[in-house]
């Protein structure tokens, strides 16, 4: 067109009186020309085109101006194809300004007295558009009302308003231009103003036009209108608002005669699809079936076509509808028949639709996903083979389908082996030059899950740690540009926790932080990852050093948040409490003095280095309390943990109300005394507890009201006077069982004895070697099998109870036999329960020795039944005696 154009001012420069002479209409035409070639391909060419046009309108005004050629003053249609130009150059603001800026120069040549430039309704309609869709949010869709308000019948006929457009009339492009920008203004209201605006602004044009004798056509809503409408509430996820406009078409309560299309079902279908409203899948199918059904009845605008079919899938996809899959499964097949029974490629389902279907399939929970999913696969390429390729399965599609079979795994264990055949075949299509099938982060994991929810397979381990590395494999030597990601290490690492095996997570979180620090941000590990290898040792006390390794994963936590500049790994509360409390269950001696030294290094990260992250809590302070009592420390032990209790106490006074000591931390100082052996630790104990009685009973806004002793508290009391083995000791711990069975009986069920309080106070007395001793520990033993007797099973005496009233009857046979025929009697029925199957009264080794040593001393009648327990124990133990 501008060549042409060119050619025709050439011949005119040639020959002025020759036939050919460039006009209005020519320029004009290539104006509209390049405004439509500029449209939709990119700001750059769009603006390129819009300026071209500017300089074909400034050569008209100069050739006009000069006298050159008179046929080429510019009119109303040259200014409209710039206009529309700029609307259309993609350029956003600049564009809509610079559309604005000559339908302003247009209007004022208009309003100087130039006729042929009275601006056309459809100039301001581009400006408008060009305003609508500028980018310019709220800002735009008022400027864009601002300029409609302009044009008749929403101004003043008055003429000497130089901006007004009062000379020309809104039709109902000029105000669905305007809706157009309320609904792209991201107003969280914009659906609701749009509305509001459609009714007052066609009620007010249509009124100047029933009043008007010169213009008589109707200004009424269109399609447009309404689907406009529709796609504001849709893209304000308003199904329901959406819905009512909808049917406002399908009855057609204005009489409009308006009815509508398959993009107005589409919209409202769609807006169903992607509500989280209950039931709204089911709302999006009855609106198809209904769209389905006017259909057939003969209107053919309404043909549901692959689209909407995929939308109402999608919809049962994010159900939670127990039958979604098959609901969904059921409109995809329909979706099928319509397909095959029309022959067009168009209605075919495509790989959204396929996709979108295979995960309702596996966000389900049907036993046959898997088989599905597989199914559909097939589909899927033997349609692409006979030709449909927008049914070419995709990386997503072969994810999917991993997906279904890796979660029918914890049903068939094949199902584990059979994902990563099939993350194979992904990758060999991937290496043979299909690069849409490169196998990503979620292929990994899936893949990896695919074995790690198989857990009862012995080869589930071999399996995740197989794909962990081939998964580092294939990024190192660049068969794939996916990175190893976290959420592949991490599915890893929670297999192995799951496990029971903090030692294998380790090593995989090893891997983890060798591949971040190579460069792999993607890899990156954080305080959720650490934290399950943390308390994956710390709730595995007995797998080796534990509480050892558990320190180490802490310090590479540290180095990884500190040198490695990993700040999602950086070390908190939690992290350091997990490992107290492995320290606090280990075994190793030092394991105590760790935890200490710990606690101390987060007090002084907190106070000195002012790292609120770490400051300790309740549970650090009880945690390294009882890691004092498990290394049974003793004397200094106990004195260790008093003062940590007492330290807490003082940051409470300094103001620190999260540090008001809590009923576990008393309970752990109390465990700590029980262990320490000593009269002098028995009675803190015992002054320990009063004060957490006279703590917890003043009131209800007391701080110390969660203190109120518990059974572990007076258990912890009597084994401390039972471990001191002092005369006296089991008068006091007796005491404090007769004020927990008092206090029991009054209502106060957390205090009531059980099993190892009435224990603790048996061995109290069997230790105390206080004549009569025996006699009270069986006193306390016949209360327990009266109690259980009675109902209450807390009470019921074990193994330990039996065994311990046993040796104490054997060892202090003061009174001639009949503490020794009570030992006997206690062994005899110990045994008979044990071979009645109560592995717990298995009588001990040091149980046979009592007796026989007690008989022995009574001479040669003794020796029969020594000689008769040999044999019992070699029956019970399977050795000689």
């Amino acid at each position: 067109s501008l060549s042409l154009l060119q050619t025709m001012e050439k011949t005119f420069e040639q020959n002025p009186l020759g036939p050919v002479k460039p006009n209005v209409v020519a320029y004009t035409s290539v104006i509209q020309a390049l405004a439509n070639s500029g449209s939709g391909r990119g700001s750059f060419i769009g603006e390129k085109a819009a300026l071209q046009c500017e300089k074909l309108l400034e050569k008209m005004a100069a050739l006009y101006a000069s006298g050159e050629n008179d046929s080429v003053n510019p009119n109303a249609y040259t200014y409209e194809g710039i206009i529309s130009a700029w609307a259309k150059s993609g350029t956003g603001i600049k564009g809509a300004k610079r559309a604005e800026a000559i339908l302003n120069h247009c209007n004022l040549l208009y309003q100087s007295g130039n006729k042929a430039v009275k601006p056309l309704t459809i100039s301001v309609n581009g400006v408008l558009e060009a305003w609508s869709v500028s980018g310019k949010g709220v800002q735009a869709a008022e400027h864009a009302e601002s300029i409609l308000r302009r044009m008749l019948p929403f101004t003043s006929s008055d003429s000497s308003k130089v901006n007004g457009l009062q000379d020309v009339c809104a039709n109902t492009e000029s105000i669905n231009a305007v809706l157009s920008a309320w609904t792209l203004s991201k107003d969280p209201n914009a659906a609701e103003k749009a509305e509001r605006l459609m009714v007052s602004f066609f009620d007010e044009v249509q009124k100047y036009h029933n009043n008007s004798i010169e213009r008589k056509a109707k200004v009424l809503p269109n399609l447009n209108t309404y689907n406009t409408i529709i796609g504001a509430y849709t893209k304000q996820n308003s199904p329901r608002k959406a819905e009512a406009i909808l049917y406002k078409l399908i009855n057609d309560e204005k009489g409009t005669g308006v009815r509508p299309n398959a993009k107005s079902f589409g919209f409202v279908i769609s807006c169903w699809a992607k509500s989280r409203e209950r039931g709204s899948a089911e709302r999006a199918e009855q609106l198809l079936i209904q769209m389905e059904k006017l259909y057939r009845n003969g209107n053919r605008d309404l043909q549901p076509n692959v689209i909407v079919y995929s939308a109402v899938i999608d919809a049962w996809a994010k159900s939670d509808h127990s039958d979604a899959a098959l609901k969904a499964q059921s409109v995809f097949d329909r979706l099928l028949t319509q397909a095959k029974a029309t022959n067009k490629k168009w209605m075919y389902p495509n790989t959204i639709t396929f996709n979108t279907l295979l995960q309702a399939w596996a966000n389900s929970n049907k036993s046959n996903a898997a088989e599905q999913a597989i199914s559909l696969l097939e589909q899927m390429e033997d349609l692409y083979k006979d030709g449909y390729r927008d049914a070419k399965p995709a990386a997503r599609t072969l994810n999917t389908v991993m997906l279904c079979i890796a979660k029918n795994s914890k049903r068939d264990p094949a199902s584990s082996q059979q994902a990563e055949d099939l993350f194979e075949r992904m990758l060999s299509m991937y290496i043979n030059g299909d690069k849409s099938m490169m196998p990503d982060s979620f292929t990994f994991s899936t893949a990896i899950n695919a074995w790690a929810w198989n857990s009862n397979s012995a080869n589930a381990g071999r399996g995740v740690l197989r794909l962990i590395r081939k998964m580092e494999t294939l990024y190192n030597d660049g068969t794939v540009s996916s990175k190893p990601h976290a959420i592949c290490y991490n599915a890893a690492i929670r297999f192995f926790v799951d496990k029971d095996d903090p030692q294998q997570a380790d090593d995989v979180l090893a891997l983890m932080e060798n591949a971040f620090r190579r460069g792999n941000r993607d890899a990156r590990p954080d305080v959720r990852t650490y934290f399950a290898v943390l308390n994956s040792y710390a709730q595995n006390p007995n797998k080796g050093s534990s509480a050892r390794r558990a320190m180490g994963v802490l310090v590479r936590m540290q180095t990884s948040y500190g040198r490695d500049g990993n700040t999602a790994a950086k070390p908190n509360t939690r992290c350091y409490n997990t490992v107290l409390s492995a320290l606090a269950k280990s075994t190793q001696k030092e394991a105590s003095q760790q935890a200490l030294q710990m606690l101390s290094k987060m007090k002084s990260l907190y106070s000195t280095d002012g790292n609120m992250d770490v400051k300790p809590d309740k549970v650090s302070y009880s945690t390294a309390i009882n890691a004092l009592a498990r290394a049974g420390g003793g004397q200094e032990a106990a004195r260790k943990a008093m003062m940590l209790l007492a330290e807490m106490e003082e940051l409470r006074l300094a103001g620190d109300v999260d540090m008001v000591p809590s009923l576990i931390c008393f309970n752990a100082v109390l465990n700590t005394l029980s262990k320490a052996g000593t009269t002098e630790a028995a009675q803190k104990a015992e002054e320990l507890l009063e004060r957490m009685e006279d703590l917890s009973s003043r009131g209800s806004s007391n701080l110390y009201k969660e203190v109120k002793p518990n059974v572990i508290s007076y258990t912890s009391v009597m084994s401390a006077w039972a471990s001191t083995k002092a005369k006296g000791a089991g008068t006091r711990a007796e005491a404090v069982l007769r004020h927990m069975e008092a206090m029991c009986d009054s209502g106060n069920a957390n205090v009531c004895p059980d099993t190892i309080a009435y224990n603790a106070v048996i061995f109290a007395w069997a230790n105390s070697g206080e004549k009569g001793a025996s006699l009270k520990a069986d006193a306390i033993l016949n209360d327990m099998e009266r109690l259980y007797a009675n109902g209450n099973v807390r009470a019921k005496p074990n193994g330990f109870s039996y065994r311990t009233v046993l040796v104490a009857c054997a060892q202090q046979n003061e009174d001639g036999f009949q503490q020794l025929d009570r030992a006997q009697q206690l062994l005899d029925f110990m045994e008979t329960k044990y071979f009645e199957g109560d592995k717990d009264m298995k009588p001990d080794l040091l149980s046979y020795k009592s007796v026989a040593s007690a008989w022995k001393a009574r001479g040669k009648h003794g020796q029969e039944i020594v000689d008769s327990l040999a044999e019992r124990l070699n029956r019970i133990y399977h050795k000689q005696a």
